[in-house]
């Protein structure tokens, strides 16, 4: 076994890294023409995959989508990987670690599937055997040479219920059709169709949607996430009050308060 993946692997554990996978750079199809692209570093030969859960439980009265009742994961995900790029720096010294997070130039479900961090679901979301697909996915490249993780070769169980279920029928076997995807459509600006409305009013939800995850039965019993920042400041209730103050915190922030304030009015017909 090669000895910087034990030591990397023992990094990990002690540090509250449990799910992560290796992926070969050689082995990425492509990489995303976006600014961090920039940030690879030469001669990357690995890509260490992270799984960050952050299902917090059941809250009836909800009204945003899980995801978004957790602090903002953009700023929790991509300091958890900046200290941990640092400190590997620190340990492995001959070698560069550089964090990526969201905005990522690799294709994320991709290298976590081969990876072995889960595997691809119907609703095209990874799913992980432990946390289900309430998770979110980072990365940190680097050039020091580390055997890849073998991938789970597995699938769903393809039961078809997020299919079945979908509010706006826009999951196919190859695609997600993006326009009638309502966690899309509370996303995006403008004018909202009657018909979009009418989604929102009964998903009620101002933000997002969960259906497709809900339903799913590999979420069925799954663990709290052990992700301290994700435990604290749960706000799973959006007023119209609060919007402007929520928006600094949360995972919707980079849309602004205007798409949320057209939501709140269409759920509560004001």
């Amino acid at each position: 076994m090669d000895n910087n993946f034990l030591k990397l692997k023992q990094i990990l554990k002690y540090n509250n890294f449990p799910a992560f996978g290796i992926c070969n750079y050689s082995n990425i199809s492509k990489t995303f023409d976006v600014r961090s692209r920039n940030l690879i570093p030469y001669n990357t030969h690995s890509v260490i995959v992270f799984a960050f859960p952050y299902y917090v439980g059941d809250f009836p009265n909800r009204n945003l989508s899980r995801y978004a009742i957790v602090q903002d994961y953009h700023i929790i995900v991509k300091n958890l990987l900046k200290k941990l790029s640092s400190l590997l720096t620190i340990v492995f010294e001959s070698f560069s670690f550089v964090p990526f997070s969201d905005n990522s130039p690799f294709p994320e479900v991709e290298i976590a599937v081969k990876s072995g961090l889960g595997f691809v679901g119907l609703n095209h979301l990874l799913i992980t055997e432990k946390y289900g697909s309430f998770i979110f996915i980072g990365e940190i490249a680097t050039d020091m040479p580390l055997p890849q993780t073998p991938s789970l070769n597995k699938t769903c169980l393809k039961c078809m219920a997020c299919i079945k279920k979908c509010p706006g029928k826009a999951i196919f076997k190859d695609k997600i059709n993006m326009d009638s995807c309502l966690s899309h459509i509370t996303q995006k600006k403008g004018v909202v169709s009657i018909q979009e409305k009418t989604l929102i009013k009964q998903n009620k939800l101002i933000w997002g949607c969960d259906v497709c995850q809900d339903v799913c039965p590999h979420n069925k019993n799954i663990p709290l996430t052990y992700i301290e920042d994700f435990k604290t400041d749960i706000i799973p209730f959006l007023s119209f009050n609060n919007i402007d103050i929520l928006v600094k915190t949360r995972a919707f922030g980079f849309r602004g308060p205007s798409v949320l304030k057209r939501n709140h009015g269409i759920l509560y017909d004001k």
